[in-house]
């Protein structure tokens, strides 16, 4: 194989390992931790749909007769939901102080990231059954 063709091919394979480099071991910059916040989000809120389903199966799907209102199960769905919209509003106000900077997406990722991961540990069955 002739010298130029190396050196193309260890210039193709240079770029393809850079291109698909974790931009969480990488940062090198702004667009770089934007997609680690992101990363990170992900699976913050992978786990947190982890415990909501498994707290929401242990949880009854009926009231005990002559208890009314939702069901727990349903009770635990109108609050998800409502935390949904309180996080997403919260952090679009924190980011707020951000506005106008290129900063303003990492904070925002962050802050929905940090609320997830509580939200997580809020829904922990030893939060919410009695023995846990």
């Amino acid at each position: 194989m002739p010298a130029r063709h190396t050196w193309a091919t260890m210039a193709l394979i240079a770029l393809s390992t850079t291109a698909w480099a974790d931009p969480c071991v990488t940062q090198a910059n702004t667009q770089e931790m934007n997609a680690c916040a992101r990363q990170q989000l992900d699976a913050a809120d992978a786990r947190l749909n982890e415990a909501y389903a498994a707290l929401k199966a242990a949880l009854p799907a009926e009231n005990a007769p002559g208890v009314a209102g939702p069901s727990p199960r349903l009770a635990l769905r109108d609050a998800q939901r409502a935390w949904i919209t309180f996080r997403d509003a919260d952090c679009a106000a924190q980011a707020q102080l951000y506005a106008g900077g290129s900063i303003v997406t990492l904070m925002h990722l962050g802050c929905l990231q940090q609320r997830t991961e509580q939200r997580t540990r809020e829904l922990q069955r030893d939060q919410w059954l009695p023995g846990g």
